[in-house]
């Protein structure tokens, strides 16, 4: 990934001894204090990044109607809003692979500073023929997700959060988790399915995992099962952990950029900071994942932009 050795969060603030395995969240202020101290930056700036793209898995593997398209859906929300925003943070869509191009609509126009074109290309595919992303998309995802923290760096962030938008997201981290973690996908599909349901995307997943090669390597378990939005929050958080900065990461898709950061760069886990807790047999199944400093204590398998955008405005608060 980088040439950069990663200064673990224990070591920045002089203790002996580790904080645990993903730090904790009273370090973290610190930490950002010392920060706020020391560089004349603006450290409140604060984000919500809502990442975009298109999967086959929306269509393949849950059966959304042929014409879906996640581009569409957030311009037709944006013309009639039904979320709740706070102004101070404001909430930034990034096009990283969307099969219709964000610019054909008006929409688009009239809030053009709400979005970022970061493309990466066209859409992750079914997993079961293939894997879902090229070696070269998922790198150049990974590596567009490493410049945008470093750029937020030097705009003076110190926490900015990510939210993974697609709803067949919890898929492609079925499959991680359980191929990294032993993490049973039956316990995660469930969470968004009927149980029949689950019980046969599970059962795809097996059969799909089977058809390809095993790998312990994360990078390549992500072209095989991962997405374009998932590579670039990877690139983002292991980027912003080089730099001492902090990633605010809820629902599945938090847990499993987590995760999946951690492997690609040891020590990331430290600069995660995580919306929710997740659900106890989730913690019981598989601690390593979802054992966390939290913000707040909401359960529940997904969050609103609004549980992000609080977030921030309660961490810089405690800064």
């Amino acid at each position: 990934m980088t040439e950069r050795a990663l200064i673990p969060l224990h070591e920045r603030l002089g203790h002996s001894r580790p904080l645990g395995a993903r730090g904790q969240l009273d370090a973290q202020l610190f930490w950002a204090r010392e920060i706020q101290h020391h560089e004349p930056r603006n450290p409140h700036r604060k984000s919500v990044y809502s990442l975009l793209g298109d999967s086959a898995l929306n269509i393949d593997w849950l059966g959304f109607r042929e014409d879906y398209d996640l581009a569409a859906e957030i311009m037709a929300d944006l013309k009639e809003p039904s979320e709740v925003l706070l102004g101070e943070v404001p909430r930034i869509f990034v096009e990283l692979a969307c099969s219709h191009e964000l610019s054909h609509d008006i929409e688009y126009w009239l809030q053009k500073e709400r979005f970022v074109d970061r493309r990466c290309g066209l859409f992750s595919r079914d997993p079961y023929y293939g894997p879902a992303l090229t070696t070269a998309e998922c790198r150049s995802a990974l590596e567009k997700g490493q410049q945008w923290a470093r750029e937020e760096v030097h705009r003076g962030a110190l926490w900015n959060a990510l939210e993974w938008v697609n709803p067949s997201g919890f898929v492609s981290c079925a499959a991680l988790l359980y191929l990294h973690f032993g993490f049973r996908p039956e316990l995660l599909l469930k969470r968004f399915l009927p149980e029949n349901k689950a019980q046969e995307l599970a059962h795809k997943l097996d059969r799909t995992i089977k058809r390809h090669p095993y790998s312990r390597d994360p990078f390549t378990s992500m072209t095989f099962f991962g997405s374009f939005e998932l590579a670039f929050a990877c690139g983002y958080v292991t980027a912003s952990a080089l730099e001492g900065r902090f990633t605010v990461l809820g629902g599945v898709g938090g847990w499993t950029v987590a995760a999946m950061s951690e492997l690609l760069l040891p020590g990331s886990l430290h600069y995660t900071t995580m919306v929710q807790r997740a659900p106890e047999e989730w913690v019981e199944e598989a601690p390593a994942v979802f054992l966390s400093p939290t913000v707040f204590e909401s359960s529940q398998a997904e969050c609103a932009p609004l549980h992000y955008q609080l977030a921030l405005l309660h961490l810089l608060a405690l800064v």
